[in-house]
């Protein structure tokens, strides 16, 4: 699988940096690989490759912003794969599973990563709520279990509703919106208490005092929906735990905002390859690693 996955990235059989060094292209995905799957030193990956620790941030910072360039389409929106009618399928997938919806096709959230805490401008990069150094990221999930859309990263003093904000400008949301449907029965995505529907295409919970039944039920079985997607977030770092490792992810010396990036790139391959907890909930199949990074 590793060597499909090369061929589907399209790397090549020889990468030469502009230090002279070479990489075959498979060594070169094996290092990235193995960097992002645990946090070890770059020393202690040395005897493994043969390669001395310089050899290996060389490489892997040219990898992640290779990928990056050339994926950052399927990152921000794959308008190729996400048809008007996968959306319906991915729409009746939630209905079926229990959500009284039958508009929702993915489901927005964000994520705070912690970094280790800078040594300059340290105060943009503190949560107050999480008492912590970290960098936001938003996204939104399709019952597959691929992110379809990832933004970010953001600095940690935007509050949430800046951040929404941001996230409509990123992904430009009003060309989006255009392809979802027509605007009296719109496609929708479905956000947690933190999001407040502010347009017909952002659904969510009811948040009144005083709830009648109905809409307690309809709170109930939308929750109930939902928590099948927070699978899919906690994929990137169970399989590449670097990513959880605050102490290093450094901003002013590494690429930490690329390094997510690429991890959740690598987490859908790794779903299209072999499925997901959130794929078997909806009942859905990924796309092929081919038909995702666009080699067939």
């Amino acid at each position: 699988d590793i060597l499909r996955l090369w061929t589907a990235l399209e790397l090549p059989a020889v990468i030469v940096l502009e230090e002279r060094h070479k990489f075959l292209g498979v060594e070169a995905l094996c290092v990235l690989l193995k960097r992002l799957a645990f946090p070890n030193r770059l020393s202690d990956l040395s005897p493994t490759f043969g390669r001395s620790p310089g050899e290996l941030s060389w490489i892997v910072s040219y990898l992640v912003g290779d990928l990056k360039d050339r994926y950052a389409e399927i990152l921000k929106w794959d308008a190729d794969r996400l048809t008007p009618q996968l959306l319906k399928q991915f729409c009746g997938a939630i209905h079926d599973t229990g959500s009284p919806l039958r508009s929702v096709f993915g489901f927005i959230d964000g994520t705070d990563r912690r970094i280790l805490r800078p040594t300059h401008h340290q105060r943009k990069y503190y949560s107050g709520q999480k008492r912590q150094h970290c960098l936001k990221y938003q996204g939104v999930v399709s019952p597959d279990g691929i992110i379809i859309h990832l933004a970010g990263p953001f600095l940690a003093s935007c509050p949430s509703w800046y951040v929404l904000i941001l996230l409509r400008v990123v992904m430009a949301f009003d060309m989006l919106l255009a392809a979802f449907g027509p605007a009296h029965e719109p496609y929708q995505v479905y956000g947690d208490p933190a999001y407040l529907p502010g347009n017909g295409h952002l659904a969510g919970l009811w948040k009144l005092v005083h709830l009648s039944d109905a809409q307690q039920e309809f709170n109930s079985r939308n929750s109930a929906v939902r928590v099948s997607i927070e699978w899919a977030w906690e994929k990137p770092a169970t399989l590449f735990a670097f990513l959880n490792y605050y102490r290093n992810l450094r901003v002013e010396l590494s690429p930490v905002g690329l390094y997510y990036s690429i991890g959740i790139l690598l987490t859908n391959a790794h779903t299209c390859l072999y499925g997901s907890q959130t794929g078997e909930r909806f009942g859905l199949t990924p796309p092929t690693l081919e038909e995702y990074l666009k080699t067939e």
